[in-house]
């Protein structure tokens, strides 16, 4: 979706602070992702079942 800036790579000494910060970085990226798929999933069904009543 393009809402982040790419981020420049780690550098080979990164300390263990900087990698846990990348990590919980992209965790919270990966479940707002998640969290949007599941809501237009759902909305899509919701959709389909109100279009699939009054079709009926």
């Amino acid at each position: 979706m393009g809402m982040t800036t790419p981020r420049p790579p780690l550098r080979r000494d990164a300390t263990r602070e900087q990698v846990a910060r990348e990590i919980a970085s992209l965790d919270r990226e990966i479940i707002l992702y998640r969290t949007m798929t599941l809501i237009a999933l759902g909305a899509g069904v919701v959709a389909a079942i109100i279009i699939g009543w009054h079709a009926g």
